[in-house]
């Protein structure tokens, strides 16, 4: 199986929960949905045209906090239309509290992106090269612009243990058996429920609940399920794909 590791940056981001209305609440990280959303900009795949292509047991994705994230409440303002004319001529408006995510400098994520698939592969390894996306990153929402780093190609080899093992990604809970708690006993860390997989009419099919940290950390653990050591560039990680 073929992996690619790459960067996505920005200043500000929001990854919207799926059980929010008026209050916009933001994940800490993008959810695999929406990291499959971004992989399939750049590769310039229609709206909603790709669930079946880059569902979890075709792309595999796994995502590490690269930066220490912390969140501010902003308040927006949003037309209060009731009809067609409403939204050209607007009378009211109506304000929204809006969760935004960011940090010291930019905040950042390392994607891991796996498949089988080598077309597939080659094809978003040529665009990350070259940098040539077809619609340009976000980090969630449209006017959160971010950057993409390519890191290279990743060597991956599926691993089993028993023992205590540090995943430097974001875990589903499932997956756990036992935390070593003294490894995050300083770091903020959530249990977040977050969509897997959409199917048609963007309706979601698979949801999950990850354990997610708010800073560059490793989560030590014992797993009842495989997990993936990846090599790239000298770096050796221990990763768990969501």
């Amino acid at each position: 199986m073929d992996c690619l590791v790459f960067d996505i940056e920005g200043r500000f981001a929001h990854f919207r929960k799926i059980y929010t209305n008026s209050s916009s609440l933001s994940y800490i990280v993008p959810p695999r949905t929406t990291t499959a959303g971004i992989i399939a900009g750049i590769l310039g795949r229609e709206r909603d045209s790709y669930y079946e292509e880059f569902n979890s047991d075709r792309l595999h994705i796994a995502i590490k906090v690269e930066s220490k994230i912390y969140s501010i409440m902003q308040t927006l303002n949003y037309i209060k239309a009731t009809s067609p004319n409403g939204i050209f001529q607007p009378k009211e408006h109506t304000q929204i509290p809006f969760e935004v995510l960011t940090s010291y400098e930019n905040i950042r994520y390392r994607i891991y992106a796996a498949s089988n698939d080598k077309a597939l592969i080659h094809e978003l390894e040529t665009r990350l090269i070259n940098e040539k996306y077809v619609y340009p990153p976000c980090l969630g929402v449209a006017f959160f612009t971010g950057s993409i780093d390519y890191i290279g190609r990743a060597k991956i080899v599926e691993m089993e243990n028993n023992e205590f093992i540090p995943i430097s990604t974001v875990i589903n809970v499932d997956d756990i058996d036992e935390i070593d708690i003294s490894s995050i006993e300083d770091v903020v860390m959530l249990k977040e429920l977050m969509p897997r997989d959409f199917k048609d009419g963007r309706n979601i099919c698979k949801a999950n609940s990850y354990l997610v940290t708010k800073e560059p950390r490793n989560i030590v653990a014992k797993l009842n399920t495989p997990y993936f050591l990846a090599e790239y560039n000298g770096n050796k990680e221990n990763i768990m794909f969501m």
